[in-house]
């Protein structure tokens, strides 16, 4: 099965929202799935509550992550990400899946 940890970068409904349906899929077909929101996807998430909701509806399944750099370089109010994401350091992160064997797909 593959490894693959999805960054979305990008502050497009529809990239964001592929990436979700993408992850959520590849996850229950049993791969072993990371995704980390990094950047104007965080800010898009923190601004647009149908895009918040279904970050919320697929954070059991995903366990989703974010920058904690940017949300605070941004003035992002962090409890808004925090309801469904864990904040962390997304370099760290995401050298840490690397180093652990997944792939990188970006969105």
């Amino acid at each position: 099965m593959a490894k693959i940890i999805c960054i979305v970068m990008s502050g497009e409904k529809q990239r964001v929202n592929m990436s979700l349906a993408f992850t959520k899929k590849m996850k229950e077909d049993g791969n072993e799935m990371r995704i980390l929101f990094w950047g104007p996807s965080e800010k898009l998430i923190a601004e647009d509550e149908e895009i918040r909701n279904k970050v919320k509806d697929a954070s059991s399944l995903l366990h989703p992550k974010a920058c904690m750099n940017f949300v605070k370089n941004m003035n992002i109010d962090s409890s808004i990400l925090e309801e469904s994401m864990e904040l962390l350091p997304a370099a760290t992160y995401i050298a840490k899946s690397v180093d652990e064997g997944y792939t990188t797909l970006t969105f």
